[in-house]
């Protein structure tokens, strides 16, 4: 319960700190160096290699890193001034803007930088940043896996190819 993907999320630099039977009482600490589909990759001083050669571990303990957070929030804090306002609006639109179908081909995508969207992501795109509705935010919402990320990033890319911007 509470698991995505039915396995504990482990992150590139995140610390692991594991104990060898030969030894309960220590702990000693590594780092997440890698993680693939079903294995995770630990990194630990040479010196606990050489000491010790196939590693009989008997407990491991991970902790978060909150590496990943802080690069997420400098990226947001590093972002273009013109593209905060579109992605974090601060007025909400007047009463009676309701969305019609036909605003959503508003604006031409002459040229997509990802070729592979599907038509609901291209209409996605479209909408976001044709801008008509910008003073809202836009809410993209799917099972893992449907193209919420590359959605995001095109409709940034689109965004800031408008003119004017």
């Amino acid at each position: 319960p509470g698991l995505a993907e039915k396995r504990p999320s482990v992150l590139y630099g995140d610390r692991v700190f594991i104990r060898i039977k030969s030894d309960d009482r220590a702990e000693y600490e590594g780092y997440v160096h890698r993680v693939l589909l079903e294995e995770v990759h630990l990194l630990f001083h040479t010196s606990l290699h050489a000491r010790v050669g196939a590693l009989h571990v008997s407990h491991v303990r991970f902790t978060v890193s909150r590496v990943t957070l802080r690069r997420c929030h400098q990226a947001v804090g590093l972002a273009c001034p013109r593209l905060l306002p579109s992605l974090f609006p601060t007025r909400v639109p007047a009463a009676g803007n309701a969305v019609d179908d036909a605003d959503v081909h508003d604006m031409q995508i002459r040229q997509y930088f990802d070729l592979d969207l599907n038509q609901r992501q291209r209409q996605a795109v479209s909408f976001i940043a044709g801008g008509k509705h910008n003073q809202t935010p836009y809410l993209l919402f799917g099972p893992p896996g449907t193209g919420k990320t590359r959605t995001v990033v095109e409709s940034i890319n689109q965004v800031l190819e408008k003119p004017g911007m």
